[in-house]
């Protein structure tokens, strides 16, 4: 039996944090699927960019209200399409390159 005490508490968060993206349907499926792909090409092609950045300009310029561009980010870790170190808190003003494993 894994009890509250075995798991970093951190880790707990970020499960919850994205675990909420699955959950969520007032995003069309298709939609959502096709709007993380796009996001994960910014992710990749701008790596050098801070996070925070490359989400703003995904929100922009996708005419999405703002917040989206994290949703999708949240959501591509669920999806399991990008990997971050889950007991770490995400701190958007790093750079993409230093978030992602």
């Amino acid at each position: 039996m894994i009890t509250d005490k075995q798991i970093p508490k951190q880790f707990a968060k970020n499960i919850a944090w994205v675990r909420e993206t699955l959950l969520d349907d007032g995003m069309d499926a298709n939609q959502k699927a096709e709007q993380a792909r796009l996001l994960h090409d910014d992710l990749v092609r701008h790596s050098d960019l801070k996070l925070k950045d490359v989400l703003s300009a995904f929100d922009h310029r996708e005419g999405v209200s703002q917040g989206t561009g994290l949703y999708l980010f949240r959501y591509l870790i669920a999806k399991k399409l990008i990997r971050i170190d889950m007991n770490q808190s995400v701190q958007v003003a790093r750079k993409v390159k230093d978030i992602l494993q």
